[in-house]
This record gives structure tokens, C-alpha cells and sequence, in this order.
């Protein structure tokens, strides 16, 4: 698997006419080479690939990085480049300015030598849009992961139980079921705090006639599950439930009319027809959804401004949701695979409303 990844990577390189690369980011690390701590550095040349870390991972990455050289950092990073650099005659050496700070440029500029750095934008991302069945094994149990949870949480949910609280539960779940960690900060937001798309939790105490937005997701195997669930304590109004329907409506419309060939923009477009005509359509304040893999954020997004185009082997959230500020959010969303020109869907908790 690794091997043809860098093979592929080398072919990528070739075509921009660079000699090697240094690969910054984490994920992007993990995904060339199958190293998983998070501390180090991958540099891939035409004819190898040498990982760069100190003594802390030396043993670690021997272990995980078959395809690599491990590289013990002590004498400094910026000496093992430049000997590489000269040992491979390399003239121009890509960098991940996406990734790395203006002060990590400034260093790299001051420090390395022999090499031109080149700027490569997207360059490592886009391969990473399509997953194949070993990434989507991963992705499938981090969702089942992510189900569990909101079958054991579900049953806490009253009036008097602070947001943190729950969050606590949903994470203390996912932790018991086999993940690794959490995917991202857990959003438990209700009531006013609902209509704050990334509300984070808080010691805010549910109360009656509250929505609950509850969107969390874990780690698994390094790749990230991603469900949001909106749930409501009763009494609630006949406007709350409508609004409700109105989501869920435009949420399992989207999940029937994506298909291969269609443009990303099209899908978020569709979805902003539909809640124009319930009257909502400022109240949609995000896009449709986005890429999930290695990254719980990646290519490709379903927003007004993508470029790509649905096909097999995506893996997406598509996440309609409105706010009202001052009064509730509500949030309906699951992860899906692009599989046979269609959605299968990851995530399978009930999402028709629960009054409790």
C-alpha cells in the first residue's frame, strides 16, 4: 500500500518537475508512510524516502515505516536535509506551504541549501480524495463507533444534565468501544447555544422545550468518523417540529439525489433550493458538507466554491442544518461513502425527531 503511494507521489512529482519533497503534515505523513506519532518529518526522493524523527519515535517508526530510512533528528534537521539534498543532487524540493507557519518558511529558507523550495498547494491532498477498502474499513467502524455512543447517551438526556456532561458520556463511549481519541472538539449545544454552529459544550443545564445538537465523531485506526444528531427535551412547539422536518427533509433528499458525475457545488446548491422554498435559506449559514478521512476536514468540500466532482470511493458528510439565533440549531448529519455512483451511508443512528 505504501509503496504504491510513493510511487504515485514520485509520478506527481515528476510531472511538476521537482526532484523531492518535504512532507510536513501529519496526516499526509501518516498516509506515505504509515507512521503515526505526531512528532516528524518525510522527505521523499526520486529513489527514496527517509522519515526524520528523534529518539522519542526512532523505535516506532522503524516499526511502522517499512518503506523508510528512520532518521534519529539529533544533529539536527536542517543537516540531515541539506545531506540529502546533496546526496541526491536534488535542485528543486517541494514544501507544504499550506502547513507549515511563516516561521517554519523562514527557517527552512535560512537553513536549507542546494535546493530551491517550492511551493506545492494541494499537491498531496488530492490523492488522498478518493480512499480505498482499507481506508474505508477504518472510516466504517470509526462510525459504528460513533453510533454506539448516541445509543449509550441517549438514554441521559433530561432536563438538569449539563451539556459538558454529556459530551463526557458520548466521549467516554467512544473511548470504550475502541477509539483512539476523539476526532475533534465534541459540540453538545442546546437551546440558544444550539444556534452556534461549533458551540462548543458548556455548563449550560438542559431544560425544557430545548433542541440538543449533539456533533462529535472519534478516531479509529487514524481515520475520523463524523455524526451530528439533533434531539429535543420536551415541550416543543409545532414551528419547532417543522423546522425540524424541514432539515431532515433536505437532509435525506440530498442523500438520495448524489450520485457520481455530479459537481460538489450542485449538491450544496440543491440543498439551498430546497430550504428557499421552506423559507429558511438564510438560516443554511454553512455548506452542504466536507471530505473525511485522515483529516475530519479534507477534500473534497460539497460547497458553492468547490471544484471537484462526486465519485466512487468519496467519503463526505452531507450536514444540512438552520440556526436561529437566540433560539435553537438543528443539525442533521452522517458520513457517506460514495459506492456504485451512489451514498451508501456510514453513520445509522435514528434521526427522525426524539422528543424526550
Amino acid at each position: 500500500m505504501y509503496t504504491s503511494r510513493l510511487t504515485n507521489l514520485r509520478n506527481l512529482l515528476s510531472s511538476k518537475k521537482l526532484n523531492a519533497i518535504l512532507v510536513s503534515n501529519s496526516s499526509n505523513i501518516r498516509y506515505l508512510s504509515g507512521f503515526s506519532g505526531s512528532e516528524a518529518d518525510l522527505i521523499v526522493t526520486a529513489d527514496g524516502a527517509y522519515l526524520l524523527c528523534d529518539a522519542r519515535y526512532t523505535i516506532q517508526a522503524a516499526l511502522e515505516c517499512p518503506n523508510c530510512k528512520v532518521i534519529d533528528t539529533a544533529e539536527g534537521i536542517y543537516n540531515i536535509v541539506n545531506r540529502i539534498i546533496a546526496e541526491s543532487n536534488i535542485s528543486a524540493l517541494g514544501i507544504e506551504d499550506r502547513s507549515i507557519s511563516l516561521a517554519a518558511f523562514n527557517a527552512m529558507s535560512r537553513s536549507i541549501s542546494g535546493a530551491s523550495l517550492i511551493p506545492v498547494g494541494d499537491l498531496l491532498s488530492l490523492p488522498r480524495i478518493l480512499k480505498d477498502e482499507k481506508e474505508i474499513t477504518s472510516l466504517k467502524r470509526a462510525a459504528w463507533i460513533a453510533d454506539r455512543a448516541f445509543d449509550h447517551v441517549l438514554p441521559l438526556i433530561k432536563p438538569g444534565v449539563r451539556e459538558i456532561d454529556i459530551a463526557a458520556e458520548l466521549e467516554y463511549s467512544m473511548r470504550k468501544n475502541g477509539a483512539e481519541t476523539i476526532a475533534f472538539e465534541t459540540i453538545v449545544a442546546s437551546g440558544a447555544n444550539g444556534a452556534k454552529p461549533h458551540g462548543t459544550a458548556s455548563e449550560k443545564i438542559i431544560e425544557p422545550g430545548d433542541f440538543i445538537v449533539m456533533d462529535y465523531g472519534c478516531v479509529y485506526n487514524g481515520y475520523c468518523s463524523d455524526i451530528t444528531r439533533t434531539v429535543a427535551v420536551g415541550p416543543i412547539s409545532e414551528e419547532q417540529k417543522n423546522i425540524y422536518n424541514s432539515v431532515l427533509f433536505v437532509q435525506k433528499k440530498m442523500l438520495s439525489v448524489i450520485r457520481v458525475g455530479m459537481p460538489c457545488s450542485e449538491a450544496d446548491a440543491i440543498a439551498r433550493r430546497h430550504f428557499e422554498i421552506f423559507g429558511f435559506e438564510k438560516k443554511f449559514t454553512h455548506s452542504l458538507g466536507h471530505g473525511v478521512g485522515l483529516d475530519i476536514h479534507e477534500q473534497p468540500n460539497l460547497s458553492r466554491r468547490s471544484p471537484h466532482t462526486i465519485s466512487d470511493n468519496m467519503v463526505v458528510t452531507v450536514e444540512p442544518g438552520l440556526y436561529f439565533e437566540g433560539k435553537f440549531g438543528i443539525r442533521i448529519e452522517d458520513t457517506i461513502v460514495i459506492s456504485g455512483g451512489k451514498p451508501y451511508i456510514l453513520t445509522t443512528s435514528p434521526k427522525e425527531l426524539i422528543i424526550i
